[in-house]
C-alpha cells in the first residue's frame, strides 16, 4: 500500500513546553494522569472500548465536562506508551495537540 503525507518541523524551545507527568495509570480501558503546568495541577481520565482510541475529560484537579481530550495510544515493545493527544476547552475555544511519553515505573 502506498502513502503520501507531510512532515512538520517543530521549531519550539521544548523546555518551555515540557511538563512532567506526576503519575499515570494505563489499562486497555482507561488512562488516568496527573501533571502540573505553571504551578497548576491537572487531572485527566480517558476511556476506551478498543484499547487504542481514548476519549475523556481533564481539568484543574477535578475533571471538567467542558474540557475534552481524545488520544490514540501506541505501546512499544519495551512497554513505553506514546499518546497523541488532542484537547479542547469548549467553554473558551482553546485547543491544541501534544505528545505524551509514558515509561513504566515501579
Amino acid at each position: 500500500m502506498k502513502f503520501a503525507g507531510t512532515i512538520t518541523e517543530l521549531e519550539l524551545d521544548l523546555e518551555d513546553y515540557h511538563h512532567d507527568i506526576d503519575q499515570a495509570v494505563v489499562t486497555k480501558n482507561r488512562i488516568a494522569m496527573d501533571w502540573e503546568e505553571d504551578g497548576e495541577k491537572f487531572h485527566a481520565v480517558l476511556t476506551s472500548t478498543d484499547g487504542v482510541n481514548y476519549e475523556g475529560n481533564f481539568g484543574l484537579t477535578e475533571l471538567d465536562k467542558k474540557w475534552k481530550m481524545d488520544a490514540a495510544k501506541y505501546t512499544a515493545a519495551d512497554k513505553d506508551v506514546l499518546l497523541l493527544l488532542k484537547w479542547i476547552q469548549t467553554d473558551s475555544g482553546d485547543e491544541g495537540s501534544c505528545i505524551v511519553i509514558l515509561e513504566p515505573s515501579a
